[in-house]
């Protein structure tokens, strides 16, 4: 019942906001609009709660505070003016269509993949599978405390630093009754409709038309590696099999491939479904792009303040998508200053600009100094490229086709001079682009995967109205452009239709037995000693700290792992005495630990005190 209450309350507060912003919108923009804006600003208010409440009176003075809001918005305000989508009825028709297609497709695949309960277990696959063991982690550890911790709970000790909020939003959800699933899946369904809606509604407002945008984020949700097709070809031909055999069971991930190296994996198997931040970043960022055209025909000192914040608020929301909202901003101030007459370079886009910087500085500079370790960036010639790889041959195998609709779209919307109003929009993608492959945000840079999709993105929408123009014009080209989109999507293709062929079990009947066991008889603040695995129960379901978790994780966020890794193993050799470094208090032993780690269960029994086990699980009290 608290949950559909947290969720009603932050969804009305989105409504309210919407109404209050006096914009002309789609009527689906209006739904869509109020879900960005409710979600997000509700979360942020919540958080900011319990920053200096505890939750029995955080969360009711969340609701009682934006429910002020809400009726107070709503009356100062006056009704929304729907403006009429430009066509036909085939028009509705179209965007009817997608919309249903991509809402079944999208929220089977999220209800599939978000922790089902199945055979007295939780279910994932594929791509969802890792990430869920971070999310799930902050949920849980979130949910189970009385004040908000800021600590990482895979790093016992360490400060989070991660963009946390869409996972803080599904702890009050699970914390208010919801199981951990519907915590997940709910915000995720709500946010990905959010998303989708409001690019096609920014397609509207930019091309004056909804085709291009349908056609651009078709594209978007299935691209994938440029070579990934050829490798299912290679694979088809070597395995014997028929295609229809071959597409019912496929071997791999065509978007993620080793050999040859080909990085640039699918925007729907390896965004939307397992990157909770970059969900609720890519709806802010749909908010923020409406509220850019709102502004750049009406400049309203009030409207730039408030998407100024939004922007401001992203940092911990999703990072990546703060610095492409900034080089947006930045590109329309550097425009105002080459056009003094019709705008005032000290005027609106700096308005924008310093209210972001102002907002999210705070955020930036704990991210950055939190660990006295920074984030880890560094030069990054090439992206992903290896040692021994030639730049062209990875570009090739990654970008393809897509890399020539990158460089043809900006050729035209800087040399064609009807086109030239489109360029202070992707220009700055363009410069995100190559900051992108040669600049790292962090340790681990395949996550600048979160810029290069956002370019893709745009390019895409560009290209598809591109498309729509030359097909008027000559339908002789309808069979080059979809045979394009063919090799452009082929390989995404192949790795959505994979995620529907595989469920793996993320924790047994054991894992939530141990999980149980530790909620009912450990407190929220004690650390757990175990290997890094990623859906470690004791931190995924029972929301307990671990000295270590997922290596690839900690090294991703700049933090020395092999320390902690070292008290494991001492751990686990029974030689853990009063030198305990990170105040572990209990020890977690699976029965089926990787063979990396070297347990000696006989000294273990005679140095620590047993307090738990069952078939999977063994649990020491440490001296």
């Amino acid at each position: 019942m608290m949950s559909l209450i947290y969720l009603a309350s932050a969804l009305a507060l989105g409504i309210a906001i919407t109404r209050r912003l006096k914009l002309s919108l789609l009527a689906f923009e209006i739904p869509a609009l109020s879900i960005a804006l409710g979600l997000l600003l509700w979360t942020w208010l919540s958080f900011l709660c319990a920053l200096v409440m505890p939750y029995y009176l955080s969360l009711p003075a969340t609701v009682a505070l934006a429910g002020v809001a809400s009726i107070w918005l709503w009356q100062t305000s006056h009704p929304i003016q729907i403006r009429r989508l430009p066509g036909t009825s085939l028009a509705w028709a179209a965007w009817g269509a997608f919309t249903t297609a991509t809402t079944a497709l999208i929220g089977w695949l999220m209800w599939t993949h978000d922790l089902v309960p199945h055979n007295g277990g939780l279910y994932s696959a594929n791509s969802t599978w890792a990430d869920f063991g971070l999310h799930a982690s902050l949920i849980s550890h979130f949910a189970a405390a009385n004040r908000l911790p800021l600590d990482f709970p895979i790093a016992a000790g360490a400060h989070l630093t991660f963009p946390f909020m869409i996972d803080l939003l599904s702890a009050w959800l699970l914390r208010g009754g919801w199981s951990l699933q519907l915590a997940i899946f709910i915000p995720s369904v709500l946010l990905v409709w959010a998303f989708l809606q409001l690019i096609l509604g920014f397609g509207v407002r930019l091309f004056g038309r909804i085709g291009g945008a349908i056609f651009g984020l078709t594209l978007a949700l299935l691209c994938g590696s440029a070579v990934g097709i050829f490798t299912a070809a290679g694979d088809l031909q070597s395995s014997g099999q028929s295609l229809s055999a071959f597409l019912a069971h496929l071997p791999q991930d065509y978007t993620a491939l080793t050999r040859p190296n080909a990085q640039l994996t699918n925007f729907l198997v390896d965004i939307l479904l397992p990157q909770r931040a970059f969900l609720m970043g890519l709806t802010t960022f749909g908010a923020v792009l409406i509220l850019f055209t709102e502004l750049r025909r009406h400049h309203r000192r009030g409207l730039a303040i408030f998407t100024g914040g939004l922007i401001g608020l992203l940092p911990l929301v999703h990072a990546h998508t703060f610095v492409v909202a900034g080089s947006l901003v930045a590109a329309f101030w550097i425009e105002a200053a080459f056009k003094p007459k019709q705008f005032k370079p000290t005027g609106t886009w700096l308005t924008v600009g310093l209210t972001a910087l102002l907002v999210a500085a705070p955020q930036i500079a704990w991210q950055i100094l939190a660990n006295q370790t920074g984030t880890g960036g560094h030069l990054a010639l090439g992206w992903t490229l290896l040692p021994s790889e030639s730049i062209v041959s990875f570009w090739t195998h990654n970008y393809g086709l897509t890399g020539l609709l990158i460089v043809g779209v900006a050729v035209l919307v800087f040399t064609r001079h009807p086109l030239r109003r489109f360029a202070v929009w992707f220009a700055p993608i363009l410069a995100v682009f190559i900051f992108a492959n040669v600049y790292s945000l962090q340790p681990f840079a395949y996550d600048n995967l979160k810029l290069i999709l956002y370019v893709y993105l745009f390019t895409y929408i560009f290209a598809g109205y591109g498309a729509l123009w030359m097909i008027q014009r000559s339908r002789w080209t309808a069979l080059p452009i979809a045979l394009v989109c063919v090799l452009i999507t082929a390989s995404g293709t192949l790795a959505v239709a994979r995620e529907f062929q595989h469920q793996d079990q993320f924790a047994s009947p054991d894992d939530i037995a141990l999980a149980g066991w530790v909620t009912g008889s450990t407190l929220p603040a004690d650390v757990f000693l175990t290997t890094d695995q990623p859906n470690q129960p004791v931190a995924t379901l029972a929301g307990r700290s671990i000295v270590v978790g997922y290596r690839g994780w900690l090294y991703n966020y700049n933090l020395n792992y092999q320390p902690r890794l070292d008290t494991v193993a001492s751990a686990l050799r029974g030689d853990l005495n009063s030198n305990n470094p990170y105040g572990a208090g209990y020890l977690a032993v699976s029965s089926s630990e990787p063979p990396e780690w070297i347990i000696d269960q006989s000294r273990l029994g005679s140095v620590y005190s047993l307090v738990y086990s069952n078939p999977s699980w063994t649990v020491y009290r440490l001296p």
